[in-house]
């Protein structure tokens, strides 16, 4: 029993990095390398010396207590 542990540990790790690998390959590679492509930067890590905060001012909405009863 403890050699089928021992086994099932190791095709757990290879089988794991095959899939991980090709999830890689498949999903996260490509967004990418057409992000680069396009100039798209998802975060913004830009520095500006004269900025006093980097918050994002969110306007700010009240919503009637009815609707979040039927959310969805």
């Amino acid at each position: 029993m403890k050699i089928l542990k021992v086994v099932g540990k190791y095709i757990h790790r290879v089988i794991s990095y095959i899939l991980l690998s090709f999830a890689y390959i498949l999903g996260v590679a490509p967004v990418a390398i057409i992000a680069k492509l396009v100039g798209k930067h998802f975060l913004d890590t830009r520095l500006v010396v004269d900025k006093t905060t980097y918050w994002i001012d969110v306007p700010v909405v009240e919503h009637k207590l009815e609707e979040y009863y039927q959310q969805f």
